[in-house]
């Protein structure tokens, strides 16, 4: 006579398994969320270094208005002591563009998906020291903390043979 084992899981066992699979997939959407708020970070991060090097590259054209001798002077409002942007009207920069600076207030300061806060501010220097900007983009963070991201560079005018 064969004897046949009916008796399955008990209810113990199956309890264990679920915990089991919940605590994955509980490592695997954090692994997830995490990975897509770093991506997150990154491209805003991206976003406000352009933004940054497009204000100092019209920084650079707006201050050296003659390239063949190396003649830079800041145009008239670019060497304000109050912080500012530069807004322009899309078209390819020029020297002889108006551009002029805008109070950082102004809504066309904030640019992008993630609300980036530009800002120029003018370091007066020595007559035989270049002159020097420092620019900033600022925006929350990713996470959606209290805390702040931001993007800091120094343009230095060239000395003035």
């Amino acid at each position: 006579m064969r004897k046949l084992n009916n008796r399955g899981d008990t209810i113990v066992e199956v309890m264990i398994v679920l915990a089991i699979l919940g605590m994955a997939i509980s490592i695997c959407l954090a692994t997830a969320n995490k990975s897509l708020l770093n991506t997150r970070q990154a491209q805003e991060n991206a976003q406000a270094t352009e933004l940054v090097r497009s204000q100092i590259e019209t920084l650079r054209v707006l201050s050296c208005s003659n390239i063949t001798t190396t003649s830079c002077t800041p145009k008239v409002g670019l060497d304000s002591s109050t912080p500012y942007c530069l807004v322009g009207d899309g078209n390819i920069l020029v020297a002889s563009q108006d551009y002029t600076p805008k109070p950082i207030t102004d809504e066309g300061c904030t640019q992008g998906a993630a609300q980036i806060q530009l800002a120029i501010q003018y370091v007066a220097s020595a007559p035989s020291a270049p002159s020097k900007f420092i620019v900033s983009a600022t925006w929350d963070n990713a996470q959606g903390q209290d805390e702040k991201d931001s993007v800091v560079m120094t343009y230095r005018m060239p000395l003035t043979p």
